[in-house]
């Protein structure tokens, strides 16, 4: 029998290395300011901004919990316990699915459609100031076009 001899891959490169732990340090770092910014004007995390962002955007302003976790990034329970915290607020309601027992929508309600304006503005603030302010216009373009290739969705206008 033959043997046959694997060849590790090449290790990374420091600047290989550096834009990988990068890309993941930036990001939790982003979405902490975002988070901390969201939390201290309306109690609400950058997921409950998207998930709210979503139902509005929605056909009808509903989407079942499978469908929020497929949009939102974060898994299933973890969008369930967010449903729930944004459910305690009054911006959303679970509503059961009248064709499939196991299936429950969320749905945006008056109170969550009329907060979203301001709580998108506070979204949108953040952002700026720790994400885009310090990007010039073509490193955002490069940065979306690197995020396209990677492909990342980008598709969310918000």
């Amino acid at each position: 029998m033959a043997v046959t001899s694997v060849t590790a891959p090449p290790r990374l490169s420091a600047d290989e290395t550096d834009a990988w732990f990068g890309v993941l340090n930036a990001q939790a770092t982003l979405v902490r300011a975002v988070d901390a910014e969201l939390l201290a004007a309306h109690r609400l995390s950058c997921s409950s901004h998207e998930v709210l962002y979503r139902l509005a955007h929605a056909d009808e302003g509903h989407l079942s919990i499978g469908e929020l976790g497929a949009a939102v990034v974060i898994s299933p329970s973890r969008v369930s316990r967010v449903v729930d915290g944004m459910t305690a607020l009054g911006l959303v309601e679970r509503v059961a699915c009248d064709t499939d027992a196991r299936v429950s929508h969320v749905v945006i309600t008056d109170t969550g459609r009329a907060a979203l304006p301001e709580i998108d503005e506070t979204f949108q603030r953040a952002v700026r100031e720790h994400f885009l302010d310090r990007l010039t216009p073509t490193q955002v373009r490069q940065l979306a076009a690197i995020m396209r290739r990677l492909g990342t969705p980008v598709a969310c206008a918000v």
